[in-house]
């Protein structure tokens, strides 16, 4: 608010106009630059505090495994992509207020709300996995490394609810985009060498990568093993280095050794499709989303329509979870759906949408509110100001729209034990689990108010 207020009273606003003035371009194309250098200048506010968040709160309790690089790179892609899709929609959008006089606002309502219905095909199809390695989950076994922290020891994080995916060599590799640290690549393998199993880098030639990792089993693994591996010293130093960002209020040690265990990913794939057939939720995709690759954070969701539908599972789950508790939770972002919460939330979205632009349409008809603002009457400052002047509307709608979703989530739940009667200790274990696991203490009412009523 210091800022802004700083940057209105200082005149930064007509200050930047005149920049943009001073580029000779058409009206709407002068809109266009001014907004983005608005959005530039707003973003530049925000990643100090963004960068605090990732690289200092979320490291401070052991979340956080963002690297640089991939903050960087996550910024820079959402920039490009904003710039691709934005502009020519806010030209458009400029266009239409310029052109059509006091009837503009509704085309532009139609216009948008007919992109952000494009954009929810497109969404879990182009966009999402610009950003997320999105992986469809396997027939076959699986070999998940634990959390780390769950004996009291330090891991290095790229070693910590590791997930290694059955490969046509009899190997088992990851293929997530998690950076391991300066001295080792970006994926792992597990191979057999001498006869034992090791977690290696990858390499094009597997045989001369540095070995993490070595376990004394020999053999074949079956579904339900448990290996435990010993680190070698480069990564016991690793996990030493990564003992001082471990959450403070909990004493641990760097760890020495790792262990893994074997579960039957193909099964728990048929699983979740009979689950989505059952429930009606027809044509879906299972993918596993490398969430690990930034925060120890855990989720799952459905998106999608039709079949476009894809079910999501952040790889952080498979380590945390049993099989029941994993369908319970999708017996749960599947009612979402079946509840019809996505295609209600849109309509409401929509509906509030329309009295946004309808407000537009009369602060872009009155003189006595365009000269409390400026002295030159022009689209795109209209625009902007009408955004700024609209948060207090805003802001008490964003809370009743909270409260609704609220409502969705205890529906989703009753739907979810609705579907299966043993969902409903399912889900309680797992809402605690990720309650446990992400130190949130904002989930304790909702499992007390949905499967212990007597404690109210």
């Amino acid at each position: 608010m210091v800022i802004f207020f700083g940057f209105w009273l200082l005149g930064g606003f007509p200050a930047i106009d005149r920049v943009c003035l001073q580029l000779h371009l058409s009206e709407i194309l002068t809109g266009v630059v001014y907004i983005l250098l608005l959005m530039v200048l707003d973003q530049a506010v925000d990643i100090p505090w963004d960068i605090y968040h990732t690289f200092v709160l979320e490291e401070k309790f052991g979340f956080n495994k963002t690297t640089v690089a991939t903050f960087i790179r996550d910024r820079v892609k959402a920039a490009v992509l904003g710039v691709l899709l934005g502009v020519p929609v806010l030209a458009v959008v400029l266009w239409f207020l310029g052109s059509f006089g006091t009837g503009a606002w509704l085309w532009v309502f139609v216009f948008i709300s007919s992109v952000q219905v494009i954009l929810l095909f497109l969404m879990p199809v182009l966009i999402l996995p610009l950003f997320m390695e999105m992986i469809p989950l396997p027939d076959g076994q699986a070999i998940i490394t634990e959390e780390a922290g769950e004996d009291g020891k330090v891991l290095p994080p790229f070693l910590s609810g590791r997930v290694f995916y059955a490969t046509n060599g009899g190997t088992y590799a990851t293929r997530d985009r998690r950076f391991p640290g300066a001295t080792v690549g970006d994926q792992l393998e597990m191979v057999q060498r001498d006869g034992s199993w090791v977690i290696a880098a990858s390499d094009s030639q597997p045989a001369s990568a540095a070995i993490h990792a070595k376990s004394g089993f020999e053999g074949q693994l079956n579904a339900g093993a448990r290996l435990t591996f010993k680190l070698s010293e480069e990564i016991k130093q690793l996990a030493q280095e990564g003992q001082a960002s471990a959450d403070p209020l909990v004493p641990r040690g760097p760890a020495d050794s790792v262990t893994a265990v074997c579960v039957d990913a193909g099964l728990l794939r048929s699983s979740l499709l009979k689950l989505a057939n059952q429930l009606g939720y027809y044509g879906a995709n299972i993918y596993v989303i490398d969430g690990s690759a930034r925060s120890s954070h855990s989720n799952a969701f459905c998106t999608g329509f039709g079949r476009f539908r894809r079910i999501c599972l952040f790889d952080t789950l498979l380590p945390l979870m049993s099989e029941g508790e994993i369908l319970a939770v999708l017996g749960h972002e599947i009612g979402h759906d079946r509840l019809y919460h996505v295609h209600t939330m849109l309509v409401m979205s929509l509906a509030y949408f329309f009295v946004m632009m309808y407000a537009l349409g009369h602060f872009l008809a009155s003189p006595a509110l365009s000269a409390a603002f400026f002295s030159e009457p022009k689209v795109y400052l209209s625009v902007v100001f009408f955004t700024i002047i609209w948060e207090p509307v805003d802001f008490p709608m964003s809370v009743l729209m909270k409260i609704f979703s609220r409502f969705n989530e205890y529906q989703a739940d009753r739907y979810s034990v609705a579907a299966n009667r043993q969902y409903g200790r399912f889900l309680g274990d797992a809402l605690k689990k990720m309650m446990r696991k992400s130190k949130d203490a904002s989930s304790i009412p909702r499992l007390l108010e949905q499967f212990a009523p007597s404690a109210r």
